[in-house]
């Protein structure tokens, strides 16, 4: 499962003036992540921009007895995972945005309570985190005694 809302798969993507709030990913047979975006393979080169928007206890939740990793409690991002498709890059862009009380949880791995980005199977996937005039106020990562790692992202 990915995207508690939405789901965007090797497209341009905009979010402008929306409301983000109490999406969920869960799942016990795989990786979870965005929980409420989730941008997969993105087109080379491309910009997708989040302005003006709030994230509000969104969730990816791993449970608690599945060993996969959780990543992005509001937005998740992740390069081409094909082993012919050897380099993906985007720019993530987010203006004026508010991310708060959004959580990524997983007893495997865990990256970024707000925004977490993933790179699978030796993939080269280069990006770039452009940040402006944001707020992020206590968002978190949360495992139990069982998780690997956990970054914060």
């Amino acid at each position: 499962p990915l995207g508690g809302a939405v789901y965007v798969y090797s497209s341009k993507f905009k979010v402008l003036s929306c409301a983000f709030r109490n999406n969920t990913v869960s799942s016990s047979s795989s990786t979870v992540a965005g929980g409420a975006i989730y941008v997969y393979n993105p087109p080379v080169g491309s910009i997708i921009l989040v302005a003006d928007s709030t994230f509000e206890r969104n969730r990816a939740v791993s449970d608690e007895f599945s060993y996969h990793p959780a990543y992005g409690g509001a937005i998740g991002l992740t390069g081409s995972d094909s082993y012919t498709d050897y380099t993906s890059s985007c720019t993530l862009v987010i203006q004026r945005c508010a991310f708060n009380l959004n959580e990524a949880f997983s007893t495997a791995d865990i990256y970024g309570g707000a925004l977490g980005f993933y790179q699978s199977y030796g993939v080269a996937f280069d990006f770039a985190l452009n940040v402006s005039d944001s707020s992020f106020s206590e968002n978190r990562i949360r495992g139990s005694e069982y998780s690997d790692s956990s970054y914060l992202g």
